[in-house]
């Protein structure tokens, strides 16, 4: 029950409704330390790890990490070589690189990339990779190596339609990530293509189902590569939009 919970609070959480997410992601961290303990090995870390994703998210860095950092100790010592720490290195990377520390972003993305191939024998589909090209595409950009962001984003692989129905919440992050790549690269025209993609995309994937984090994004960085053009007006309507 206390795991349903802490999932809860990220459904809601990624609807926008941070402020009950909240309430219900603190109820079951003190629940599962009550009852389960810090040293817990299954049902603390799930807990810590969704709300350390919530933190991510809202910005709250320094709490993040502090979760993660407990979560990625249980797995290493107790899920080492496993999809499970796999899946926790990728958050604790994803935390580093907001903090603006990404060799350190680098060095656990990579640890979990080899852990997701060698922990599911190869037998892991594709596309299931995406989530982590993400990453390690925006570690690149972070560190302004733009023709690298393209190679990675260049791996990318769509789901197949039988799988998912398009467009995915990946596709748009994808998108956005490559109307950055030719913004950084002055090639002002492609980014607005993609940016403008992003947009159209995240309108399909919201009357699936609202996702105010991923709109928010494809406003925001429509409004910058608008800002690019020389459109001020168009861009700060997106920016607005955005905010």
């Amino acid at each position: 029950v206390i795991v349903v919970h802490a999932r809860w609070a990220t459904l809601l959480h990624a609807l926008g409704q941070r402020v009950r997410a909240r309430q219900l992601h603190q109820c079951a961290l003190d629940a599962v330390l009550r009852v389960k303990g810090p040293l817990d090995t299954l049902y603390t870390p799930i807990v810590r790890v969704e709300l350390a994703r919530a933190c991510l998210s809202e910005g709250r860095l320094t709490d993040g990490l502090k979760l993660s950092e407990a979560v990625v100790a249980v797995y290493r010592q107790h899920y080492a070589g496993s999809l499970v720490l796999s899946a926790g290195l990728r958050t604790h990377s994803a935390l580093l690189a907001a903090l603006g520390r990404p060799i350190e972003a680098r060095a656990l993305a990579e640890e979990a990339w080899i852990l997701l191939e060698s922990g599911s024998g190869g037998a892991i589909r594709p596309w299931r990779f995406n989530r982590l090209t993400l990453d390690l595409a925006r570690l690149d950009l972070a560190e302004s190596r733009t023709d690298m962001a393209m190679v990675t984003l260049n791996r990318f692989e769509p789901w197949p339609d039988s799988e998912s129905p398009p467009p995915r919440p990946d596709e748009v992050e994808r998108a956005l990530l490559m109307a950055m790549v030719h913004l950084h690269r002055g090639e002002v025209e492609d980014a607005l293509r993609h940016a403008q993609s992003a947009v159209d995309m995240v309108a399909q994937v919201a009357a699936r189902g609202r996702q105010p984090s991923l709109e928010a994004d494809a406003s925001l960085t429509r409004g910058i590569v608008l800002l690019a053009t020389g459109w001020h007006e168009a861009a700060s309507s997106s920016i607005e939009c955005a905010m």
